[in-house]
């Protein structure tokens, strides 16, 4: 916890003192309470690939967790280049790939939102 939280919670038991002592509420239930009410509320995101190893058709299902503006799938070869990107309107789904065209190869794939690397997974093309 950092030194403003600190400050705002012995400010929170300064102010509900006269609460705990007038009351039959238990302290530890009070402080269980109030660490709740700050935590902020984090969905997972997450990416799917199958089949993986692949030879042909793969599918993407992915998830952003959140309504994040700027949503981005992009697949990138095995020396850094980018191979096929979409920018996907819902913040859930499935993106299907034709990998038929594609080098044998390891590829990754990378879902960003807002411009932050929010997964990413690693895709086997067979040969033909």
């Amino acid at each position: 916890m950092r030194v403003e939280g600190w400050v705002f919670f012995f400010a929170f038991l300064f102010i509900s003192q006269k609460t705990w002592y007038s009351s039959n509420v238990d302290f530890l239930d009070l402080v269980r309470d109030f660490n709740a009410v700050l935590q902020p509320v984090v969905v997972a995101s997450s990416l799917l690939v199958f089949p993986n190893p692949t030879s042909g058709d793969v599918t993407l299902s992915y998830n952003f967790g959140s309504d994040y503006q700027k949503k981005m799938l992009s697949v990138y070869g095995a020396m850094g280049r980018k191979i096929q990107n979409t920018l996907p309107e819902n913040w859930h789904g499935i993106w299907a790939l034709n990998t038929n065209i594609w080098a044998p190869g390891v590829y990754i794939i990378c879902m960003e939102g807002d411009g932050q690397v929010l997964q990413m997974q690693r895709m086997k093309v067979l040969g033909r």
